[in-house]
């Protein structure tokens, strides 16, 4: 969340910094105080990006390894006759796609779920307070 908040000030601050340089004239500390803040913004941005990816794809790993824990002692449990009316493959096929179909849910997925709703409606709230007219 706080990744979208800095993404969404970039595009504010280029707006204070046109407005600015616009009605005066354009000095170069001012353009170089407007530069350092986007790449301070754009910075912070990356980096909380970063750790947030790694924090959630890491729980992701765990709840998958939890679940392949969980499926392998199931598959010990079972009587001799699953294994001898289902191929070893498809047994595998289950366990290594179905499972990687789960943690892509888990993290990236319900990641960029969480990213667009939260990006629509900071952007929708961004716009009325720029200007409700448009």
């Amino acid at each position: 969340m706080l990744t979208n908040l800095l993404s969404l000030t970039i595009p504010w601050i280029l707006k204070i910094a046109i407005d600015n340089l616009k009605n005066y004239p354009a000095s170069q500390p001012q353009l170089i105080r407007y530069s350092l803040l986007l790449i301070g913004v754009s910075a912070a941005t990356g980096i909380f990006r970063f750790y947030m990816r790694r924090l959630l794809i890491g729980v992701s790993r765990k709840i998958e390894y939890s679940i392949r824990i969980d499926f392998f002692s199931h598959l010990q449990r079972l009587d001799s006759s699953f294994f001898e009316s289902n191929r070893t493959g498809s047994v595998m096929a289950l366990i290594t796609n179905d499972l990687d179909a789960v943690r892509n849910f888990l993290g990236p997925g319900l990641l960029n779920l969480f990213n667009t709703i939260f990006t629509f409606i900071s952007t929708l709230i961004i716009m009325f307070l720029i200007s409700i007219r448009l």
